[in-house]
């Protein structure tokens, strides 16, 4: 039996097993000319084009403004923000919603048998 043969997509970096003419993972052609292959390569080698610089400095300014939004939610007192509700207020806010839908089922349960019985006697007409 023939050993498959393994290689490496160079688009981003996915196991290959076999003959493929396209990545499973990216999806991206993998019979493309040798030049746009070796310039990928010198990208992952450490040379990043402008293009992606610039979508990096993008990324860390809108990450420096999460942070900055974040600290001041914070300081506010945001509920939204991490840490509002100690642990002890978090499992008893479980339990009274525990309790609330056990109590809503076991209303429901009685509701059911009422309107049954209600049924069978036949309603608001029904002599005793």
């Amino acid at each position: 039996m023939e050993a498959m043969k393994k290689q490496f997509c160079p688009y981003c970096g996915g196991k290959l097993e076999g003959d493929f003419s396209f990545c499973p993972y990216c999806g991206k052609g993998l019979l493309g000319d040798e030049r746009e292959k070796e310039e990928i390569q010198q990208d992952k080698k450490g040379k990043v084009s402008a293009e992606a610089e610039q979508v990096m400095r993008e990324f860390e300014a809108q990450f420096a403004e999460a942070k900055v939004r974040n600290s001041a939610m914070k300081q506010h007192g945001s509920k939204f923000s991490s840490g509002s509700m100690s642990s002890t207020g978090q499992y008893i806010m479980i339990g009274m919603m525990s309790l609330f839908f056990i109590l809503l089922l076991v209303g429901l349960y009685f509701l059911k048998n009422f309107l049954e019985a209600y049924i069978q006697r036949g309603g608001l007409g029904a002599g005793t």
